[in-house]
């Protein structure tokens, strides 16, 4: 294998990607998205060289899934397997990663078969991933298997919020819940790059799109609420391309010993204030309309999620119980009384079923009378809350 070829390939794509930066900052949205889909072939061309059977499949997580790669920024990769075939994969797979590392490319990765993410799938980090992978190379269907496992997952939009939502407090914790660090995290401390994401990872999982715009159109964002977010993280990329081209690995914080030399890149003067208060004035005030608008993004998704959620004309949620939408539900259509506890089922958030809903079904109990089972809507009904496995005993009970 020409590894020699390969890395020359690398170090020029590196070195064109620093030299753009340095001659335009303001490219570093280009430049990120370039460095991915660069990555992105080059990646593939070792792939194939390798010979790897086409029973696996090569995929991209987290930044690298998401298209966002910095100069320095580590190399996500999920590698599927067939079910039990660690052991007859193992070699060539080591193998190719140990030369990705001899290339140049730092990369972070995992090698899991269908039942390894099964087991996973409660963990909301890998989650995450999940929701952001990209697929590159092999076996699609091993791909189109993983993408169909988080829609069966049991993480509601809820329950994702309230995990993120926690995840979030805690790390804003670890940075004194302020956006005025002196030496800040440009990804973790509060306003920083994991707040957007935050954003985007709610909203996402919750509306079912892969672009921020397309969110737009499903009116969570404002357009200028969008331009808002675009423009932050445009800024906070730039200050992150500039750390990675000064310290020639991944760099996140902004400690003082970079702090001047980001300022110069970036094109701020002396002036009235020094280019490094320049600089970190911008930071804060970018930082500071960052935190408000993911507090508001999330209280709103809160309101509209959390506590009232429409599942069709006759049922919601309303903080986290299930009730009618009108008093007439059950009168009208008796079939409601297995629909509910269908739902129930359905929703492994909810906590059940609502006081004022419940004293309607109990005031409505002769509506199922001997014709009651007769009904075919009603037969179709119980047989699918048959069929919900997991729930059914703890729901009747």
């Amino acid at each position: 294998m020409q590894l020699k070829t390969f890395k020359n390939r690398y170090q020029i794509l590196q070195t064109l990607l620093e030299k753009n930066f340095l001659t335009n900052p303001d490219l570093v949205v280009n430049l990120v998205q370039k460095r991915s889909n660069e990555i992105d072939v080059l990646l593939c061309d070792i792939w194939q060289s390798f010979e790897i059977k086409k029973s696996l499949c090569l995929v991209a997580v987290g930044g690298y899934g998401r298209r966002e790669l910095h100069l320095y920024s580590d190399i996500d990769l999920l590698i599927l397997i067939p079910n039990g075939t660690h052991e007859i994969h193992k070699q060539s797979i080591s193998e190719f990663l140990t030369f990705l590392w001899d290339v140049g490319l730092e990369v972070g990765h995992a090698t899991r078969d269908i039942a390894d993410c099964m087991a996973n799938i409660g963990d909301l980090s890998i989650v995450t991933n999940l929701l952001e992978s990209r697929f590159l190379l092999g076996q699609e269907s091993l791909f189109l298997k993983i993408k169909s496992i988080i829609k069966i997952s049991g993480w509601s939009s809820q329950s994702f919020f309230v995990g993120k939502k926690k995840e979030q407090h805690n790390r804003h914790l670890n940075y004194s819940n302020t956006t005025y660090n002196l030496e800040p995290n440009l990804k973790e401390s509060p306003g920083g790059l994991r707040d957007i994401q935050t954003v985007a990872w709610v909203a996402k999982w919750y509306f079912d799109v892969s672009l921020f715009s397309d969110l737009i159109n499903k009116g969570f964002l404002t357009q200028s609420e969008y331009d808002l977010l675009v423009q932050s993280q445009s800024f906070l990329w730039k200050m992150r391309f500039a750390l990675h081209v000064i310290a020639k690995r991944r760099e996140d914080r902004v400690s003082f010993q970079y702090q001047q030399e980001v300022a110069n890149i970036l094109g701020y003067q002396n002036g009235e204030r020094i280019a490094v208060e320049q600089l970190m004035r911008d930071y804060y005030q970018t930082t500071t309309k960052v935190a408000r608008l993911n507090d508001i993004l999330l209280q709103l998704f809160e309101q509209s999620v959390l506590h009232v959620q429409n599942l069709n004309t006759r049922f919601a949620i309303s903080h986290g119980y299930i009730c009618m939408t009108n008093d007439t539900v059950f009168t009208r259509k008796p079939s409601a009384f297995i629909e509910i506890f269908l739902l129930v089922a359905k929703h492994n958030y909810v906590r059940g079923i609502g006081a004022e809903t419940l004293r309607h079904m109990q005031k409505n109990l002769d509506l199922i009378h001997d014709n009651y089972y007769k009904k075919r809507q009603n037969n179709y009904l119980f047989i699918e809350l048959l069929q919900q496995k997991k729930v059914l005993i703890r729901r009747l009970n």
